[in-house]
């Protein structure tokens, strides 16, 4: 179990990470709870706490107890191909860190946003980010050029058994050759990645999500980036619940746009099942 405290706004938030009762949740105004259903594993939740939102999404699991070179060689032969490049022509080096600095933290928000401005996607939390930090529940890895600019930074999270992909973000340069070094540095770092969760003894890698919905172009390229490492797909529950008036708001306004993801599931079809299971 893992639990991040942080605001958005003045609204209190809790994450909780692997929690199937919010009466275990630390006081706020709206809890967010994501529980991974590993393969051969049910999930199972206390049917008295009712969400205002669930959402049944999808992800990507790397096994990590075998061999590293099976690993590898799950991953799709061009992807290996540049992996191996980056790590022997390009002028680049990998770093990682599980205990950033504020600093640091500070630099990796600075460069997602802009990311995540010209991508059109929700910015990153620091006071969120600094919550995995204290809790030591968080690597952040990222990729530097012979000019010691920024290329590519990942964000994990960790909790019990596996590693978690947060945040990922590539620097953008007209270059085309820069460009494609860039891709082949994300691809090494991703690699990267997938070794330290192991070397940590953890036994899954996730890949932080997949995307549900067939028209939404850029996403399924996503997929398609992600699945070019191997791993199996399976189910994620997501479910928030307003604890406070405050809270309740929040998640009633939020419920209004969810209901229209492919990923979004009535409480009567909760009610309906008393696990879900791989």
């Amino acid at each position: 179990m893992l639990q991040v405290l942080y605001k958005r706004g003045l609204l209190k938030m809790v994450n909780a990470f692997e929690v199937t009762n919010i009466k275990e949740c630390q006081p706020s105004d709206t809890v967010i709870t994501t529980n991974v259903i590993f393969p051969g594993s049910n999930l199972e939740w206390n049917s008295d706490d009712k969400a205002f939102v669930y959402l049944l999404g999808k992800t990507s699991l790397i096994h990590l107890n075998r061999e590293e070179e099976e690993i590898f060689a799950d991953i799709h032969k061009n992807t290996r191909y540049k992996i191996n490049r980056a790590e022997k022509r390009d002028p680049i080096q990998c770093y990682v860190t599980d205990s950033p600095s504020d600093v640091q933290l500070q630099q990796f928000v600075t460069f997602f946003n802009s990311f995540a401005k010209h991508k059109q996607i929700q910015a990153a939390n620091l006071e969120r980010l600094k919550s995995f930090r204290d809790r030591q529940a968080i690597i952040y890895s990222y990729v530097t050029d012979e000019k010691d600019r920024l290329l590519c930074a990942h964000i994990h999270y960790i909790v019990n058994n596996y590693s978690c992909l947060l945040y990922s973000a590539s620097a953008r340069f007209e270059n085309s050759q820069i460009r494609n070094m860039i891709g082949r540095a994300n691809r090494l770092l991703h690699w990267q990645d997938i070794k330290l969760a192991k070397a940590k003894g953890l036994t899954w890698y996730n890949f932080g999500g997949i995307s549900t919905n067939e028209k939404d172009i850029p996403h399924q390229k996503i997929n398609q980036f992600k699945m070019e490492f191997g791993g199996q797909i399976v189910d994620v529950l997501t479910s928030v619940y307003g604890i406070t008036m405050f809270g309740k708001c929040a998640a009633f306004l939020y419920k209004l746009k969810a209901k229209h993801r492919p990923e979004y599931i009535t409480q009567e079809t909760v009610n309906k099942h008393s696990t879900y299971s791989h």
